[in-house]
């Protein structure tokens, strides 16, 4: 591959002014451990794509995604390519709200009755994205702020560090049992990670997380994120998500993630599932414009009988 002179300088000024190779573990700790707190909000446009065994069932869904502090809302439009596959029904969108109070995932689709919608309420944000069946875009756009997840903390104790011929910092897991993992960490990408591998030798299972990262500002962002799963070489999944539109801490419009923003039909059916004890199901009569009601308090005004004016 044939890099422009704009990379090959980057390459060089990496090279002089990065760290020595036994630094090289911390810099890359420190850059993994950032990331949570260099990113708060934002706004992002992104495209998800899943490819099964041998290249059957290539899906591709579209998301809106929107994030402020511990608010997120998600919208997902679906093709009927992708509606098709499916579980449980096909849908024709979805929009995944978590407003601080409760969750709420609005699934619109010919195959609700009456209104052609359900929400489902939840209390647990992760909870409510399995039960959403969105598990591989689940924490989007959070995704690229801490790629790839379930490395744990990045320690001496856990990885040994090496730089390769190719100036990437290598670090290999120190631990012997079932799992084996490398990690590769880019010093032009701001010592983030780009790549990491887990091998599971006794069951011929390997996993390969990759990330493209991008300079926005002062904070590094993913661009394109893929995950493959294959076993004895024969690839079993792979997905990627790309990011053709994010932009990081920008204030993001409070009115985004209100019950108003979800524009619920009449008779659109809510189930509640926040606790064990009850499981209601009621005919939801559209939320009045107000940025102050929240999901809880919808909720609580439903299973009193009060319709929001």
């Amino acid at each position: 591959m044939i890099l422009h002179s704009a990379c090959w300088m980057a390459l060089l000024l990496a090279a002089d002014d990065r760290p020595p190779p036994a630094d090289d573990l911390a810099t890359v700790a420190t850059a993994f451990a950032r990331g949570p707190k260099a990113i708060v909000s934002g706004v992002a446009k992104v495209t998800q794509r899943t490819v099964g065994p041998n290249g059957r069932g290539a899906i591709e869904i579209k998301c809106d995604a929107s994030f402020a502090d511990n608010k997120e809302r998600f919208v997902f439009e679906y093709s009927p390519e992708a509606a098709a596959h499916m579980l449980d029904f096909p849908r024709t969108k979805l929009i995944f709200l978590y407003d601080g109070t409760a969750c709420m995932t609005v699934a619109y689709s010919d195959h609700i009755a009456p209104a052609g919608c359900e929400a489902i309420v939840d209390a647990d944000p992760k909870l409510a994205e399995s039960q959403a069946g969105i598990a591989l875009v689940k924490g989007m756009p959070r995704i690229a702020i801490w790629f790839p997840r379930g490395l744990g903390p990045i320690s001496a104790d856990a990885f040994e560090a090496s730089r390769r011929d190719d100036g990437l910092v290598q670090l290999t897991s120190r631990t012997v049992g079932p799992k084996r993992t490398q990690v590769l960490a880019d010093p032009v990408a701001g010592f983030n990670i780009v790549r990491a591998t887990s091998t599971y030798p006794k069951s011929g299972t390997e996993t390969v997380r990759e990330a493209k990262w991008r300079q926005r500002g002062d904070v590094w962002c993913v661009e394109r994120i893929s995950h493959t799963t294959s076993k004895a070489g024969v690839l079993e999944e792979r997905w990627e998500l790309e990011y053709t539109d994010f932009k990081p801490n920008v204030e993001v419009d409070a009115s985004t993630f209100t019950v108003a923003s979800l524009k619920l039909p009449t008779n659109a059916r809510i189930v509640d599932l926040r606790t064990a004890e009850q499981r209601n199901n009621y005919s939801a009569a559209p939320p009045a414009n107000d940025p102050t009601l929240t999901v809880a308090r919808y909720l609580e005004d439903l299973a009193k009988g009060v319709a929001p004016k």
